[in-house]
């Protein structure tokens, strides 16, 4: 680059303009941005899928979230893919040799690994282990409240007719059923969310289970909401052949159920007031990201042509 008589390189672009590209590059693109020149390497930190996880915590809305999955003989060997444009990578982490993700939040990983449940980040790569006492339980979901690293975090943990609890601080889990019968509340293949210091699990049937934090005694914990979505009897094939999810954003919570081969979906918002559930019949410009693991829902950021979509892994 030249100008009148004074020949410009890479590196003498102003940095307040790098600042603003590198947020929005890309494992690969990050790399290739490293290596243009030296004085590059110092503006963007190493092998970082999506520089704009710094702010994960404090501005999730800005981010597209990337999918995340270890092969079914787990040797440690991660891949991640980005939902909108493909990008593809693999990394080998070996500590995680037989892992499995129960969820992911906050920029962490809640994750068990035989008998032993623990956090993982996985851009600093930190651990954060809980007691061991729990066993290897069968969950049907599993969440928790905040980051790890906060104060006073909550992992919750639903076994059809059971919860366990772990809170920052104590030396063990607490277990506790809930329920005479499982066909009293029937709870979806998929993750509770957390929303103002209580936890939804959603049934098959569109009804709710919520686990409250803040109860004064264990009896006032847990309560199942009788707010029928279907007509359709527990025990019915269809039922049992559906998926759903359950997302928080900014206090709405939406279930999704999807039917046979996802030729139908339904949507519905919860009027909290009431306790029920309304059909949604468009997502406007929000975009939903669904999985049994974590589901999002997220406003499309400027990213035209992901309006009212949604997305499976």
């Amino acid at each position: 680059m030249r100008q009148g008589n004074q020949e410009y390189g890479w590196k003498d672009l102003p940095v307040d303009l790098l600042e603003l590209i590198v947020p929005f590059l890309f494992l690969g693109d990050c790399i290739r941005f490293r290596l243009t020149c030296k004085s590059w390497i110092s503006i963007t930190p190493p092998l970082r899928s999506n520089c704009v996880f710094n702010k994960f915590e404090s501005e999730p809305q800005q981010l597209v979230p990337w999918l995340m999955s270890f092969p079914k003989t787990n040797q440690g060997i991660c891949k991640l893919c980005h939902p909108i444009y493909g990008d593809t990578y693999s990394m080998n982490l070996s500590e995680l040799e037989g892992a499995v993700i129960r969820n992911a939040k906050y920029g962490w990983l809640l994750m068990s690994q035989g008998t032993s449940y623990f956090f993982f980040n996985p851009i600093t790569m930190e651990v954060i282990k809980l007691p061991d006492d729990v066993r290897e339980y069968n969950f049907i979901g599993m969440s928790f409240s905040s980051p790890p690293t906060s104060s006073d975090f909550v992992v919750f943990g639903f076994l059809g007719s059971a919860t366990v609890v772990y809170r920052k601080g104590e030396e063990n889990w607490s277990f506790d059923f809930v329920n005479d019968s499982h066909w009293e509340f029937m709870n979806s293949p998929c993750n509770p969310i957390f929303y103002d210091g209580v936890f939804y699990c959603l049934g098959k049937n569109g009804r709710l289970g919520l686990f409250n934090t803040k109860a004064e005694n264990e009896e006032s914990e847990w309560r199942i909401v009788e707010s029928a979505v279907f007509s359709i009897s527990l025990d019915s094939d269809t039922t049992k052949s559906n998926e759903s999810f359950i997302v928080e954003y900014d206090g709405e919570i939406l279930s999704v159920f999807v039917g046979r081969q996802g030729q139908q979906i339904s949507i519905f918002k919860l009027d909290q007031s009431n306790m029920k559930w309304d059909k949604v019949e468009s997502l406007g410009d929000k975009v939903l990201f669904l999985s049994a693991t974590a589901s999002m829902l997220l406003p499309a950021a400027g990213l035209k042509g992901i309006e009212n979509r949604i997305y499976f892994p």
